[in-house]
């Protein structure tokens, strides 16, 4: 599945039910372990190959989850 193919509403629904990766008042937001932990519990529901995906492609995936990290700080304030 490329970028293009992802289902904009399953992927929010997944952000949506990890709070840690969003909410700032979540007890473990500060812990970055925990978030990239989740953010690969998204990606893993996104691409089913994601295990064989090489280290590129992943930090790719990384690079995609600071943006969103970004936009979301930029959109609250």
């Amino acid at each position: 599945m490329s970028v293009e193919e992802i289902d904009i509403d399953f992927l929010i629904s997944l952000v949506q039910e990890r709070p840690i990766i969003w909410d700032k008042g979540h007890e473990h937001y500060n812990d970055k372990f925990r978030k990239a932990n989740e953010w690969v519990s998204v990606c893993k529901h996104l691409y089913a190959d994601y295990e064989e995906f090489d280290d590129t492609k992943k930090n790719k995936i990384g690079e995609l989850s600071t943006c969103y990290s970004y936009k979301l700080i930029r959109i609250k304030y």
